[in-house]
């Protein structure tokens, strides 16, 4: 997900990796869909360029609304977030799959995510 005039003009879909190239908001460290992202980026032999973690979808939201940073989030929230802010919602590229799908299983330290479908950048 990306503010509405963040460059990211025409594209439907975008690289997760490429995303590594901006400010990023993402969730507190122990947070499963941040767990997952670091060690997609990992792989990639990169890190995750945090601007600051937040705990929910709409504060993540509200600051990519602003402009100052790109983050990744769960369809259905950024779906439900577009409704009421100026962001661009673009489907990740490449296998990461974290999606409006993805399910968490396992209890306090061991979490999984099973993952389908797409997961949003916002």
């Amino acid at each position: 997900m990306s503010a509405a005039a963040a460059g990211f003009d025409g594209l439907r879909d975008i690289a997760f990796e490429a995303l590594l190239d901006h400010d990023f908001f993402g969730y507190a460290s122990r947070v499963s869909i941040q767990i997952y992202l670091e060690a997609h980026a990992r792989k990639l032999h990169r890190r995750i360029r945090h601007r600051i973690q937040l705990r929910s979808f709409d504060a993540i939201c509200r600051l990519v609304e602003n402009g100052v940073g790109v983050s990744v989030v769960p369809e259905s929230a950024a779906r439900r977030c577009k409704r009421t802010m100026s962001i661009r919602v673009l489907r990740l590229s490449d296998k990461l799959g974290v999606a409006r799908d993805a399910r968490v299983r396992g209890t306090n330290a061991k979490r999984c995510l099973r993952m389908r479908g797409n997961c949003s950048t916002t």
